[in-house]
């Protein structure tokens, strides 16, 4: 995990099944139960899909790092919310949406 100190983005490096590497780019976080999740979507220019990693530290703003989640159910409740926050933003012409959907 990295710091865009210019633009201030959390980016992480994630290798993909054919030993590539994407950045991701962290795009929201949302809150399930007492856990805090990282909603990642690819970095500009790069393609895939999104990610959910969950929060590991004391401090939202100051995170160590971020994991797996090892529950496939947390993480679609975790994903479902980030989409129902999405779809409030009204983004009509499909940009997000596609990516994410």
């Amino acid at each position: 995990m990295f710091l865009d100190s210019d633009e201030k983005r959390v980016l992480i490096p994630v290798e993909n099944e054919d030993g590539s590497e994407t950045v991701y780019e962290l795009d929201d976080l949302v809150e399930v139960l007492d856990d805090t999740f990282g909603i990642f979507l690819p970095a500009k220019g790069a393609e895939g899909g999104a990610v959910v990693l969950r929060l590991v530290g004391d401090d939202e703003e100051k995170a160590e790092s971020y994991e797996s989640v090892e529950d496939e159910s947390l993480e679609q409740t975790a994903f479902d919310l980030y989409r129902a926050k999405c779809l409030t933003l009204d983004d009509t012409d499909g940009g997000l949406w596609d990516l994410i959907v």
